[in-house]
């Protein structure tokens, strides 16, 4: 969750470009830095009634 994240700055700090591997998957609830990352997805979970969910994946980037 990186909405407290403020620029592209403290992103580098956190050194994340270290910890995310070209084979993890990292999962960031905010779209605020897409940029920053290679492949970048989209994930819609919609809710269709109970214990019913409709999931889209969309790639929105493709390094």
């Amino acid at each position: 969750d990186m909405y407290r994240i403020m620029d592209e700055t403290e992103v580098e700090e956190l050194g994340l470009r270290e910890e995310i591997g070209e084979q993890d998957i990292t999962v960031i609830e905010w779209n605020k830095f897409t940029e920053f990352f290679g492949k970048v997805y989209s994930i819609n979970i919609e809710y269709l009634e109970e214990n019913k969910r409709k999931i889209t994946i969309t790639l929105i980037k493709n390094a």
